[in-house]
């Protein structure tokens, strides 16, 4: 379809469920983990999504984030597909803007440039990471570090959303298997499907029950919370955690016997 001479763009980003709309706002929630938006704006997503570790106890606080799911994410194509797309590097940009008929100057130019970037960063310390454009390529991905006996956390629901909630129960998940970190995948923006996945050595996940307050009443929902560990440059670690939330995914190697 790509090499066809009567290729067309719009018809082609309108069949495969692609954003590839020019004046596509930039990303400033962290609406269902898709923080690729531009640079400048990643520190006021942070303060939106990640809270301070001594909040997991009984009785802590936290604020939720935004947890409505993000509109401008477009579909993963598949591997054949993605494959015969220009490589995904910041060096092929322009022939992906000229592929898909957006402009260079355009909103969405920038934001594609953003996760490029974000994407061809060097990773911290103890951390792996690979941004894949398929399903196929973020499956591997895990795979590849934990085998193919995985378990899968999502949590796809809005109630709490931007709240601050109580936190009513904290329970540590022990299988970390053979001392493995989880992967979490963030869906990053970019006209198709974009995953950034990562494995930080060192990471915890726990599992919480919140209260949260519904019209006048109280309500109880579970979540899961994971904490990353990165050099604070004088010695020590500090912690990063975050929900997990929205279309952020996360894998843990299965316990042998469950």
């Amino acid at each position: 379809m790509i090499d066809a001479t009567s290729f067309d763009a719009n018809e082609f980003c309108h069949s495969a469920g692609l954003i590839c709309r020019e004046d596509v706002d930039f990303l400033t929630k962290a609406g269902g983990s898709s923080f690729a938006n531009a640079n400048a704006e990643l520190e006021e997503v942070k303060e939106n999504v990640f809270f301070d570790k001594k909040e997991l106890r009984e009785s802590g606080e936290m604020i939720l984030p935004d947890l409505s799911p993000c509109k401008n994410l477009g579909a993963f194509l598949p591997r054949e597909l993605a494959q015969m797309m220009p490589p995904f590097s910041t060096a092929n940009v322009s022939q992906i803007l000229n592929l898909l008929g957006i402009s260079s100057e355009s909103n969405m130019s920038r934001i594609m440039e953003s996760t490029l970037e974000l994407c061809e960063e060097k990773g911290e310390e103890g951390e792996v990471k690979r941004c894949s454009t398929s399903v196929e390529g973020m499956v591997e991905f895990v795979a590849s570090l934990f085998g193919s006996d995985v378990d899968l956390l999502t949590d796809t629901s809005v109630v709490g959303s931007g709240q601050r909630v109580k936190v009513t129960k904290v329970s540590k998940r022990e299988n970390i298997v053979g001392g493995k970190p989880p992967v979490t995948c963030h869906i990053f923006a970019f006209p198709y499907g974009v995953s950034y996945c990562h494995s930080i050595k060192g990471s915890e996940v726990f599992d919480l029950q919140l209260e949260v307050v519904q019209g006048n009443e109280k309500v109880r929902r579970n979540a899961t919370a994971v904490c990353h560990y990165f050099s604070d440059g004088a010695g020590g670690n500090q912690a990063s955690c975050h929900p997990v939330f929205g279309e952020m995914l996360l894998w843990m190697p299965r316990p042998k016997g469950d």
